[in-house]
């Protein structure tokens, strides 16, 4: 184990295995940056940087492939369609929760859906319907400007399949 605050430069390598911090993950210099990586405002919760791959989504209704403390992004129930269901914890205060994606259908058409919703109010949206041909997205939500998480995901599939592969990085624990 080591312990305690190291400076490594060059090619390390340390085991073969997974890594996982328990604290925020920098990577870089972050030279001439002005908004360095941030703790979340209650150190009670999880403060890390989660990225993981997503490979070979199901389709089944209300199936979660990512999240936030408010938001889960869901599968519909079909081959190509993406819903959004906000939770509803009434934390005690009001914090806005923003939804933005960009997706591309089998026409190479881009298809934007853009929501905004009140995290106190519980409830589901569709954001892409099957019909819509979606065979890539990419989508970020959650609570950009105030309290709380925010996911990013990018999914692509083969054209007329429920299979979806991709990448999550969030803010939240996954």
């Amino acid at each position: 184990m080591v312990a305690g605050d190291k400076t490594f430069s060059g090619a390390t390598t340390f085991f073969s295995g997974n890594v996982r911090t328990n604290g925020l993950l920098r990577v870089g210099n972050e030279t001439g940056v002005f908004n360095l990586p941030r703790i979340h405002f209650d150190p009670a919760q999880y403060v890390g940087l989660v990225i993981r791959r997503i490979n070979g989504v199901g389709r089944d209704a209300g199936g979660m492939i990512a999240q936030t403390d408010f938001l889960r992004l869901e599968r519909d129930g079909t081959n190509g369609g993406w819903q959004i269901t906000n939770r509803a914890l009434n934390v005690g205060y009001e914090t806005v929760q923003s939804v933005n994606c960009l997706a591309t259908n089998s026409a190479g058409a881009v298809v934007p859906a853009r929501i905004q919703l009140s995290g106190n109010a519980a409830g589901t949206t569709q954001l892409y319907t099957d019909s819509q041909n979606i065979e890539y997205m990419q989508c970020s939500f959650g609570s950009p400007f105030g309290q709380g998480h925010l996911t990013q995901i990018v999914l692509q599939r083969a054209p007329g399949t429920a299979s979806w592969v991709g990448t999550v990085t969030s803010t939240f624990n996954q």
